[in-house]
């Protein structure tokens, strides 16, 4: 039987309907969209889409092997990931697994840019965006590295792991640590201090995926104090304790200000998304070479 050809709409599949409903009214006011239950993504499914949105309601470990379901039996030629959480452990899993994009949830203005631009010229989706009408959010972000924000959140980048300091960074920009605090608040709208143990936890993050990872080791090579303040903040802004993720729990309950720091990555740090991109291809390539 001849399968039904989606060509005109991006078509978002996921587990969670709540979510998946919540998308799909933020992005039914740019693009023409479809919703379809995971469980209709099965061997029999009479439909392909050109293009589809896997939405992760959660950091449950079935998301890739779902993913992996929805691209093979839909056939799909680009498949975008919407996530709540999105950290550069997880951007490189996805990219290995030949993911088009991933995106953070909800939407910020300038993903809705650039989702709806690259529909726009790489496929027949229906966009009705405005860009004109997009706030000023994704346009004063592209400025950001006119500033020292910049050379700081790459210092930052280079040494999160080190006993880092506003007065340490102030004195390498010339500043003064009071100029830099405020600076780094008004800009990222978290302080640095804040930023800066986040940074750590993203980390921690990847090092805990490993079987063999051990909890006070990790603590220690990311510059906590101790053990005790690395398991507290774990448990403060990721809802669960370093234990539980390093055997499997992955059902994160994210604070307000680890999400804020997600956002804050994903919208003046493209620099940081390029490398993950590289690195993920890089892997590739080997695997390929390997086999």
């Amino acid at each position: 039987m001849m399968k039904q050809q989606i060509i005109d709409k991006i078509v978002l599949v996921g587990c969670d309907q709540a979510a998946l409903e919540s998308l799909g009214s933020t992005l039914s006011s740019y693009l023409a969209v479809q919703l379809v239950s995971f469980s209709q993504v099965d061997e029999s499914c009479n439909w392909q889409a050109d293009i589809v949105g896997y939405v992760m309601s959660d950091m449950g470990p079935n998301h890739l092997h779902n993913i992996s379901q929805v691209r093979s039996r839909v056939g799909c030629k680009q498949l975008f990931v919407f996530t709540a959480h999105l950290s550069i452990p997880l951007l490189c899993q996805l990219l290995r697994t030949q993911v088009t994009d991933a995106m953070l949830t909800p939407c910020m203005p300038s993903e809705l840019l650039r989702l709806t631009s690259h529909l726009s010229e790489h496929s027949q989706v229906t966009c009705h965006l405005d860009h004109d009408q997009l706030p000023a959010l994704a346009e004063a972000f592209s400025d950001v590295s006119q500033h020292s924000l910049h050379e700081v959140l790459q210092t930052v980048e280079h040494n999160f792991e080190r006993k880092l300091s506003q007065q340490t960074i102030a004195k390498q920009l010339n500043m003064s640590p009071s100029r830099l605090s405020h600076m780094f608040k008004d800009l990222c709208g978290i302080g640095f201090c804040h930023y800066l143990v986040c940074r750590r936890l993203e980390e921690a993050e990847l090092m805990l995926a490993q079987s063999k990872a051990n909890i006070t080791a990790v603590a220690f090579e990311l510059g906590f104090a101790n053990p005790s303040h690395f398991c507290r903040a774990f448990k403060e802004h990721l809802g669960i304790t370093p234990t539980a993720y390093l055997g499997g729990e992955r059902h994160v309950s994210l604070s307000p200000l680890y999400q804020r720091y997600l956002n804050l990555r994903a919208e003046i740090l493209p620099a940081i998304t390029m490398a993950a991109r590289r690195q993920a291809l890089a892997q590739r390539a080997h695997l390929r070479v390997a086999n």
